[in-house]
Protein backbone atom coordinates (compact mmCIF):
# COMPACT_ATOMS: atom_id res chain seq x y z
CA UNK A 1 0.00 0.00 0.00
CA UNK A 2 1.42 3.41 -0.96
CA UNK A 3 2.11 5.89 1.79
CA UNK A 4 0.14 9.14 1.44
CA UNK A 5 3.37 11.21 1.67
CA UNK A 6 5.11 9.21 -1.09
CA UNK A 7 4.45 10.48 -4.64
CA UNK A 8 3.45 7.66 -6.94
CA UNK A 9 3.68 9.61 -10.20
CA UNK A 10 5.14 12.81 -11.56
CA UNK A 11 2.84 15.70 -12.20
CA UNK A 12 3.47 18.77 -14.34
CA UNK A 13 5.15 20.66 -11.47
CA UNK A 14 7.95 18.06 -11.44
CA UNK A 15 8.75 18.56 -15.09
CA UNK A 16 11.11 21.50 -15.94
CA UNK A 17 9.53 24.11 -18.10
CA UNK A 18 11.63 23.95 -21.28
CA UNK A 19 8.98 24.89 -23.77
CA UNK A 20 10.62 28.28 -24.26
CA UNK A 21 13.94 26.67 -25.10
CA UNK A 22 14.49 26.05 -28.77
CA UNK A 23 17.36 26.00 -31.20
CA UNK A 24 17.67 26.48 -34.83
CA UNK A 25 18.65 22.83 -35.30
CA UNK A 26 15.67 21.61 -33.17
CA UNK A 27 17.98 20.17 -30.41
CA UNK A 28 18.79 21.89 -27.07
CA UNK A 29 22.21 23.36 -26.63
CA UNK A 30 24.74 22.22 -24.05
CA UNK A 31 23.81 25.09 -21.77
CA UNK A 32 20.16 24.25 -22.06
CA UNK A 33 20.86 20.57 -21.42
CA UNK A 34 22.89 21.47 -18.32
CA UNK A 35 20.07 23.62 -17.05
CA UNK A 36 17.61 20.84 -17.70
CA UNK A 37 19.78 18.31 -15.85
CA UNK A 38 20.06 20.64 -12.86
CA UNK A 39 16.32 21.01 -12.78
CA UNK A 40 15.91 17.25 -12.92
CA UNK A 41 18.55 16.76 -10.24
CA UNK A 42 16.82 19.22 -7.91
CA UNK A 43 13.54 17.49 -8.56
CA UNK A 44 15.10 14.11 -7.77
CA UNK A 45 16.63 15.48 -4.59
CA UNK A 46 13.24 16.85 -3.58
CA UNK A 47 11.64 13.46 -4.29
CA UNK A 48 14.39 11.67 -2.34
CA UNK A 49 13.82 14.02 0.56
CA UNK A 50 10.09 13.35 0.40
CA UNK A 51 10.77 9.63 0.30
CA UNK A 52 13.11 9.89 3.29
CA UNK A 53 10.48 11.86 5.20
CA UNK A 54 7.88 9.32 4.23
CA UNK A 55 10.13 6.42 5.26
CA UNK A 56 10.76 7.78 8.76
CA UNK A 57 7.33 6.75 10.19
CA UNK A 58 7.66 3.46 8.32
CA UNK A 59 11.06 2.87 9.89
CA UNK A 60 9.60 3.72 13.28
CA UNK A 61 6.76 1.29 12.68
CA UNK A 62 9.26 -1.36 11.58
CA UNK A 63 11.33 -0.78 14.69
CA UNK A 64 8.21 -0.98 16.83
CA UNK A 65 7.17 -4.15 15.03
CA UNK A 66 10.60 -5.68 15.59
CA UNK A 67 10.44 -4.77 19.28
CA UNK A 68 6.98 -6.30 19.51
CA UNK A 69 8.24 -9.31 17.61
CA UNK A 70 11.07 -9.76 20.14
CA UNK A 71 8.59 -9.47 22.98
CA UNK A 72 6.29 -11.91 21.23
CA UNK A 73 9.13 -14.38 20.69
CA UNK A 74 10.17 -14.08 24.32
CA UNK A 75 6.55 -14.57 25.38
CA UNK A 76 6.25 -17.56 23.04
CA UNK A 77 9.39 -19.08 24.55
CA UNK A 78 7.95 -18.57 28.00
CA UNK A 79 4.63 -20.04 26.92
CA UNK A 80 6.44 -22.98 25.33
CA UNK A 81 8.25 -23.65 28.61
CA UNK A 82 4.99 -23.38 30.52
CA UNK A 83 3.29 -25.62 27.97
CA UNK A 84 6.06 -28.18 28.37
CA UNK A 85 5.64 -28.05 32.13
CA UNK A 86 1.89 -28.39 31.78
CA UNK A 87 2.33 -31.31 29.39
CA UNK A 88 4.71 -33.04 31.77
CA UNK A 89 2.34 -32.43 34.67
CA UNK A 90 -0.59 -33.63 32.58
CA UNK A 91 1.41 -36.70 31.54
CA UNK A 92 2.11 -37.53 35.18
CA UNK A 93 -1.55 -36.98 36.07
CA UNK A 94 -2.63 -39.14 33.14
CA UNK A 95 -0.26 -41.89 34.25
CA UNK A 96 -1.67 -41.70 37.79
CA UNK A 97 -5.21 -41.70 36.43
CA UNK A 98 -4.42 -44.61 34.12
CA UNK A 99 -3.04 -46.61 37.05
CA UNK A 100 -6.17 -45.77 39.04
CA UNK A 101 -8.40 -46.79 36.13
CA UNK A 102 -6.48 -50.03 35.66
CA UNK A 103 -7.03 -50.81 39.32
CA UNK A 104 -10.74 -50.01 38.97
CA UNK A 105 -10.89 -52.17 35.84
CA UNK A 106 -9.30 -55.08 37.69
CA UNK A 107 -11.76 -54.63 40.55
CA UNK A 108 -14.61 -54.41 38.05
CA UNK A 109 -13.47 -57.64 36.37
CA UNK A 110 -13.35 -59.35 39.74
CA UNK A 111 -16.79 -58.03 40.60
CA UNK A 112 -17.99 -59.12 37.17
CA UNK A 113 -16.76 -62.66 37.80
CA UNK A 114 -18.44 -62.74 41.21
CA UNK A 115 -21.65 -61.27 39.82
CA UNK A 116 -21.58 -63.75 36.93
CA UNK A 117 -21.33 -66.64 39.39
CA UNK A 118 -24.06 -65.11 41.53
CA UNK A 119 -26.20 -64.55 38.43
CA UNK A 120 -25.83 -68.21 37.48
CA UNK A 121 -26.97 -69.21 40.97
CA UNK A 122 -29.92 -66.83 40.67
CA UNK A 123 -30.84 -68.27 37.29
CA UNK A 124 -30.84 -71.80 38.71
CA UNK A 125 -32.90 -70.63 41.68
CA UNK A 126 -35.22 -68.81 39.31
CA UNK A 127 -35.70 -72.00 37.30
CA UNK A 128 -36.52 -73.91 40.47
CA UNK A 129 -38.99 -71.24 41.52
CA UNK A 130 -40.47 -71.21 38.01
CA UNK A 131 -40.99 -74.98 38.12
CA UNK A 132 -42.46 -74.68 41.61
CA UNK A 133 -44.75 -71.89 40.44
CA UNK A 134 -45.85 -73.97 37.47
CA UNK A 135 -46.61 -76.92 39.77
CA UNK A 136 -48.42 -74.61 42.17
CA UNK A 137 -50.48 -73.17 39.34
CA UNK A 138 -51.47 -76.68 38.26
CA UNK A 139 -52.42 -77.53 41.82
CA UNK A 140 -54.38 -74.29 42.11
CA UNK A 141 -56.16 -75.07 38.85
CA UNK A 142 -57.08 -78.53 40.18
CA UNK A 143 -58.31 -77.02 43.46
CA UNK A 144 -60.25 -74.40 41.52
CA UNK A 145 -61.85 -77.10 39.39
CA UNK A 146 -62.77 -79.08 42.52
CA UNK A 147 -64.10 -75.92 44.14
CA UNK A 148 -66.18 -75.18 41.05
CA UNK A 149 -67.55 -78.74 41.04
CA UNK A 150 -68.27 -78.62 44.75
CA UNK A 151 -69.87 -75.23 44.31
CA UNK A 152 -72.07 -76.61 41.58
CA UNK A 153 -72.96 -79.60 43.75
CA UNK A 154 -73.66 -77.26 46.64
CA UNK A 155 -75.96 -75.18 44.45
CA UNK A 156 -77.74 -78.36 43.36
CA UNK A 157 -78.09 -79.44 47.01
CA UNK A 158 -79.47 -75.99 47.88
CA UNK A 159 -81.96 -76.26 45.02
CA UNK A 160 -82.97 -79.74 46.24
CA UNK A 161 -83.26 -78.44 49.79
CA UNK A 162 -85.49 -75.61 48.60
CA UNK A 163 -87.64 -78.06 46.68
CA UNK A 164 -87.83 -80.41 49.67
CA UNK A 165 -88.63 -77.46 51.95
CA UNK A 166 -91.43 -76.45 49.61
CA UNK A 167 -92.69 -80.04 49.54
CA UNK A 168 -92.54 -80.22 53.38
CA UNK A 169 -94.47 -76.96 53.59
CA UNK A 170 -97.00 -78.20 51.07
CA UNK A 171 -97.29 -81.56 52.89
CA UNK A 172 -97.69 -79.76 56.22
CA UNK A 173 -100.43 -77.57 54.78
CA UNK A 174 -102.03 -80.63 53.21
CA UNK A 175 -101.89 -82.47 56.54
CA UNK A 176 -103.39 -79.44 58.29
CA UNK A 177 -106.21 -79.34 55.76
CA UNK A 178 -106.78 -83.07 56.15
CA UNK A 179 -106.73 -82.78 59.94
CA UNK A 180 -109.17 -79.90 59.75
CA UNK A 181 -111.45 -81.84 57.42
CA UNK A 182 -111.16 -84.92 59.65
CA UNK A 183 -111.88 -82.86 62.71
CA UNK A 184 -114.90 -81.30 61.10
CA UNK A 185 -116.10 -84.67 59.88
CA UNK A 186 -115.66 -86.28 63.31
CA UNK A 187 -117.34 -83.37 65.03
CA UNK A 188 -120.32 -83.62 62.73
CA UNK A 189 -120.53 -87.39 63.12
CA UNK A 190 -120.54 -87.37 66.92
CA UNK A 191 -122.90 -84.46 67.01
CA UNK A 192 -125.38 -86.46 64.95
CA UNK A 193 -124.93 -89.62 67.00
CA UNK A 194 -124.98 -88.17 70.51
CA UNK A 195 -127.98 -86.13 71.67
CA UNK A 196 -128.31 -83.80 74.58
CA UNK A 197 -129.64 -86.48 76.95
CA UNK A 198 -126.78 -88.84 76.34
CA UNK A 199 -128.99 -91.26 74.52
CA UNK A 200 -128.17 -93.02 71.40
CA UNK A 201 -129.41 -91.31 68.34
CA UNK A 202 -131.66 -93.04 65.96
CA UNK A 203 -129.34 -91.95 63.23
CA UNK A 204 -126.62 -94.47 64.07
CA UNK A 205 -125.23 -96.10 61.07
CA UNK A 206 -126.11 -99.71 60.51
Amino acid sequence: MAHPDIPTHFDSSMQPNVSHISTSSGEPSLHEQLYLYKQLLQEKERQVKQLQQAQEPLIQQINQAEALNKKALAHMDKMAQQMQQVQEQAKREVQIEMAHLEQQLEEANTSKHVLKHHCRDLQERNKELHDLLKSSNLHVDELQARFDRQGEELNNIRDEKIKLSMQVIEQAEHIKRNEKQLHEAMHGYYTGVMNKHKKLSKNLPR
